[in-house]
């Protein structure tokens, strides 16, 4: 991490940014946000985010169903299991 990105870094956290609990997506580093820009702190980048509208739904979310379906059904046969 050089200076200029730390004094970056501490500059916006001064000014209101927060932390972000995700890793930078290039180098796994400390991101800071600030009015919606994601900032990285180890190498400098900001993450290019794509907005998702309301009416727009991901492309894996029948899977993701699915999986929550199996998930719950695993659960129960285990419920099951072990009170019988």
């Amino acid at each position: 991490m050089s200076k200029e990105l730390t004094k970056k870094a501490v500059e916006m956290l001064l000014n209101g940014a927060t932390l972000v609990s995700d890793p930078c997506p290039y180098c796994k580093g400390v991101r800071i946000i600030k009015e919606g820009n994601a900032f990285c702190v180890n190498c400098g980048r900001e993450a290019k985010d794509r907005n998702i509208s309301k009416d727009e739904k991901p492309e894996d979310g029948v899977k993701e169903s699915s999986t929550l379906e199996k998930l719950d059904q695993k659960l129960k046969d285990l419920t099951d299991e072990l009170q019988g």
